[in-house]
């Protein structure tokens, strides 16, 4: 279990880093990018805090996490090439929004969005939700922006 929630908080930590490459990308929407890094930043000290607080007494909410250690691996390898990429040859801000799309729709994150939105069972499930109520459904909030700003949604604009 520690070794997932270690990848969980590195796969925060990597969208966080993208949207941070998008929020210096893109002066026009560093607000709205700037957000979501602190959201993303804000996920990962949440799963931090139940690794140090929770964990121990075997207390995490484990449906909080994909299960499936390889998976969230694979996701953060991809991430970490994807950054490096941007880094390099930086996307445009059709790719950008889009990329942003995509990474909600990633298995950890799609994991973590399910787990918010569903019923707290436990003490430490409901502490988690109440702390993170602010912060969900970014695949939706990135939508209403792109329609706001006449961002049109392209799947097959997303660069790895």
């Amino acid at each position: 279990m520690v070794d997932i929630v270690r990848e969980s908080i590195a796969l925060e930590l990597n969208v966080s880093e993208i949207y941070l490459l998008f929020h210096h990308l893109f002066p026009d929407d560093e607000e709205f990018w700037m957000q979501l890094v602190l959201e993303e930043r804000n996920h990962a000290e949440l799963l931090r805090y139940g690794l140090n607080y929770y964990e121990p007494h075997g207390r995490f909410p484990q449906k909080l996490l994909c299960s499936k250690l390889s998976i969230l691996q694979t996701v953060n390898k991809d991430l970490s090439r994807m950054i490096e990429n941007y880094q390099s040859s930086p996307p445009s801000r059709i790719v950008a929004f889009n990329t942003a799309l995509y990474l909600e729709r990633s298995a950890g994150e799609l994991h973590y969005q399910e787990f918010m939105t569903g019923e707290a069972v436990t003490a430490s499930e409901e502490v988690f939700m109440e702390l993170n109520s602010a912060d969900m459904d970014h695949e939706k909030r990135i939508r209403s922006y792109m329609e706001q700003n006449f961002i049109p949604e392209r799947s097959g604009e997303v660069r790895h």
